[in-house]
């Protein structure tokens, strides 16, 4: 499953509502990808076709949403039923990847901004379960990156290893306070959660490193 906790930006964001309501103060500026910062579904899975341990979906597979045709009275909030669908659905957007496979779009928290994995939103159907290449709803999945050089040239992982990406375990979590506090001064987090990001941060790389 998808390991990132997202509970702070959910904290942040009921305190930046309050403070809209009650004090007529903006929120941040919205991260939803658009334009430049957004690929078709398709793009996006063969970005990451070649990491290995990957269980991609089969992009025909997926729920597609089409035009509507709700006959002539639509507009006055009259709908004929069942509607007509177009011969096309609407093209499926997502947001652009890095290098390593995670999302650039949205609020990035440390561990996209300071990974040891690849993470996405998607997370398809055991075939033993029926619906293969569909996708289990809201359940993403984490990919860690190698320990080292030999192990990513062993299992032939284009991504860096965790060794060739950081000098050691100070140096990552250092990284990701920094990551942390832009995110603090932004107001996309609570500055009372910082070091609860290091925390689930320091968790995340000890994992990574024993899993070996």
């Amino acid at each position: 499953m998808n390991i990132i906790d997202y509970r702070p930006l959910y904290r942040a964001a009921l305190f930046n509502l309050l403070a809209w309501v009650r004090d007529d103060i903006s929120p941040p500026d919205s991260q939803y990808p658009m334009g430049e910062d957004r690929i078709k579904r398709a793009v996006a899975l063969e970005m990451i076709r070649e990491i290995p341990g990957f269980n991609l979906p089969d992009d025909t597979a997926m729920t597609s949403v089409f035009p509507m045709d709700l006959g002539p009275e639509a507009h006055k909030g009259i709908g004929k039923m069942p509607p007509v669908l177009a011969a096309q659905p609407y093209p499926c957007w997502v947001s652009s990847l890095d290098k390593d496979g995670n999302e650039t779009g949205g609020i990035a928290m440390p561990d996209i901004a300071v990974p040891v994995a690849t993470h996405t939103g998607f997370n398809p159907r055991h075939a033993q379960t029926g619906g293969t290449g569909q996708l289990l709803e809201y359940i993403g999945s984490t990919f860690p990156f190698a320990v080292d050089k030999q192990e990513r040239e062993t299992v032939g992982d284009p991504r860096l290893s965790l060794a060739e990406r950081y000098e050691g375990r100070n140096d990552y979590l250092s990284q990701v306070r920094s990551a942390a506090q832009k995110l603090a001064l932004k107001r996309y987090i609570l500055t009372d959660d910082i070091d609860l990001c290091v925390e689930i941060a320091a968790a995340r790389y000890d994992i990574c490193l024993e899993r070996r």
